[in-house]
């Protein structure tokens, strides 16, 4: 028997590098290993990571961490399948739980898009909500979502989410009610609320 030797070594970035590139930009296919090299690191490391046991992976770190994971449907890693279902209170649970984790809070939030400087929200809400919102957008026909945090006046940090099925204007005109409804939230002072 022959031994073997490593011809040649090849490391990725920091996970905190590769879930940054696939929030800022939306990298589908980047959603799509993760949720398989997360099933892979759960299980055992010799076999191949599928959706499938990432799926069960996602939903028992919901079930650890208190969210409901009956809120969530999830078919594929990318969220492009028609059959993904997430509520509004999911995500907003989630994104409460990441500011919690005083661990990952700093490198999940460094993640996010920032309104009017870089990702898929370099270009939109350049005006008064210009870098005081990180999040992350989700789009396929008919669905607009938006998710994250925002910095009021005060500098009181909030969670957001917000989701736009079946509607029949343009992306452009949802994107305007939820840009407007976020300055309207960030300049009410803590006494309006």
């Amino acid at each position: 028997m022959t031994s073997r030797r490593a011809l040649a070594t090849h490391l990725s970035q920091p996970l905190s590098a590769v879930v940054a590139q696939m929030l800022k930009t939306s990298q589908n296919f980047y959603g799509e290993m993760l949720i398989k090299a997360v099933g892979r690191t759960a299980a055992d490391a010799a076999t191949t990571g599928s959706t499938e046991r990432g799926r069960q992976v996602i939903r028992q770190t919901l079930d650890a961490w208190g969210i409901p994971s009956d809120a969530l449907v999830m078919h594929d890693g990318s969220g492009l399948s028609r059959y993904n279902y997430a509520s509004a209170q999911l995500l907003t649970d989630l994104l409460r739980r990441m500011w919690q984790d005083e661990t990952h809070r700093g490198p999940f939030v460094a993640s996010l898009p920032v309104a009017g400087h870089d990702g898929t929200l370099g270009a939109r809400m350049t005006g008064a909500l210009k870098r005081r919102v990180q999040a992350k957008t989700g789009t396929i026909s008919n669905v607009r979502s938006l998710a994250g945090y925002a910095e009021t006046d005060e500098g009181e940090r909030l969670v957001f989410t917000m989701i736009a099925n079946h509607f029949v204007v343009p992306n452009t005109a949802v994107d305007a009610v939820m840009e407007a409804a976020l300055e309207r939230l960030l300049q009410t002072t803590r006494g309006d609320r």
